[in-house]
């Protein structure tokens, strides 16, 4: 009887053991499920806009209120499986196959200026206390802020965002989102009259990736571009966004320069390229987890962004209950606002002295009113400017012709050459903006426009940059 009493208590022993040794590998194996970095939450937002609340990774309840969308995973990052961290290429079933979640350090890296928050916090106070009041964001730039590599404008940035802000702050909310590809800030600081402002939006994100660093135009430009914005009587928050290229491995953009803006003025700094840095240096993400390319966002590229941009202007939500109003724009200018009153001219505001063989009226998104020829020629203009810039078509077909520009009878000088050339050689049509000559004064001026002789006669002149 007693060796069968000690038989039954072994065979408990071996039972409790066997428990506890199945709930060690049950635990281990759900601390692994921590770091999963997919998930159909995350999945259900790119698709059908971000949920209210945040949802934990973990436990799949969402968390308290209006914070900034996280996941609790360990790294964040989701390996796609190749060697080179910045390989450039990835398919299309590979862009939908995964989603890349940003951690508390690349968040934290992602502010590269956190700026005076008094205008954002004022904005999401009124959208809060109020809530038909209708909140105008625009989104403000080049060719990833146009939406290139993004599957859909529903997964671009802009749209993520305006969805966020229509689930977690106001339904209330107008987007405007205004891109050019190839363009810089030069270009936006004269198109942004039409483009954004005389819709006086709440919140402006400029992203102009395409500014050189460490390069007087860009600073010339992109301070004049900062201070019009600013400027408005309606006082919205300004906030920048920095992308960058991937050139042979180096991660590089026009930050520091636009830092000499943002930072006198108090103006935030979102770093896209500084998020990403660091994990790519580590191994722990691809270049081309994020981009097809070496410098667009995909679908989790634009996401990333977005998970950003939501996490900064989160951290402002609890100061907006006590926001008062926001002062008016008087700070002095970091540059000599060479670019001020800067404008587009085109058929709508500018009247040819000789139009000559430019009759036809050019057209390409998003510039309806410009000059063309189709048989070479020339067209004289009168303008008033100490800056000059053109706006061209550039095409890809093989069929435009090469320009000269002359002031005063005088041949411009561009890149080296007095000649311009209306062909491209990549695999897209292309809006050329740029500046040509500063004068040292204001002065009206006599522009003509020559078609150089030879067998391309065509030329689209879609408008002129003056300051």
């Amino acid at each position: 009887m007693k060796q069968q009493h000690q038989k039954i208590y072994n065979r408990k022993i071996f039972c409790l053991f066997s428990v506890i040794l199945c709930l060690c590998v049950v635990a281990v194996s759900l601390s692994g499920c921590t770091k999963t970095y997919v998930t159909s939450e995350w999945e259900e937002f790119v698709s059908e806009g971000m949920p209210e609340g945040i949802i934990d990774s973990a436990t799949g309840e969402k968390t308290a209120e209006n914070t900034a969308l996280q996941s609790n995973s360990s790294s964040g990052i989701k390996d796609g499986g190749k060697d080179s961290n910045t390989d450039n290429t990835a398919s299309a079933g590979e862009q939908e196959s995964y989603y890349v979640h940003s951690t508390e350090a690349m968040r934290k890296a992602s502010v590269l200026n956190k700026g005076d928050t008094t205008r954002i916090a004022s904005k999401i106070k009124a959208a809060l206390e109020n809530k038909n009041h209708n909140t105008t964001i625009a989104c403000f730039g080049d060719s990833i802020t146009e939406g290139s590599a993004a599957s859909s404008m529903s997964k671009h940035y802009s749209s993520l965002f305006r969805d966020w802000w229509s689930n977690n702050i106001s339904s209330a909310v107008t987007l405007i989102n205004k891109g050019v590809g190839g363009t810089i800030s030069y270009f936006g600081l004269h198109w942004a009259d039409e483009a954004i402002l005389k819709y006086k939006p709440d919140i402006i994100f400029i992203e102009y990736v395409n500014d050189k660093d460490e390069d007087n135009d860009s600073l010339y430009a992109m301070d004049g571009l900062v201070r019009k914005c600013l400027s408005l009587d309606n006082k919205p928050a300004v906030i920048l966004l920095e992308m960058s290229y991937n050139l042979n491995g180096t991660l590089s953009n026009a930050q520091k320069t636009h830092m000499k803006v943002a930072k006198p003025y108090g103006v935030p700094v979102i770093s896209w390229r500084d998020s990403i840095k660091n994990p790519i240096l580590n191994g722990e993400l691809k270049w081309r987890d994020v981009s097809p390319d070496i410098v667009h966002p995909n679908d989790k590229g634009h996401a990333l962004l977005t998970e950003l941009m939501v996490s900064y202007v989160s951290s402002v939500v609890p100061q907006a209950a006590t926001a008062g109003e926001p002062k008016a724009f008087s700070a002095a200018a970091v540059t000599d606002e060479r670019y001020k009153n800067a404008k587009i001219l085109d058929r709508s505001n500018l009247t040819a002295v000789d139009e000559g063989s430019f009759t036809a009226v050019a057209k390409a998104d998003p510039f309806q009113n410009g000059w063309a020829t189709t048989s070479g020629g020339s067209i004289t203009f009168k303008m008033g400017f100490k800056t000059l810039g053109l706006i061209m078509h550039k095409t890809n077909d093989g069929v435009n012709g090469k320009i000269t520009v002359e002031v005063d009878g005088k041949k411009i000088i561009y890149d080296g050459s007095d000649e311009i050339d209306g062909n491209w050689n990549e695999s897209y049509d292309n809006i050329w903006a740029k500046r040509l000559y500063t004068y040292d004064s204001y002065a009206e001026r006599t522009v003509k426009v020559t078609v150089v002789n030879g067998a391309l006669d065509d030329f689209k002149i879609l408008g002129w940059m003056i300051s």
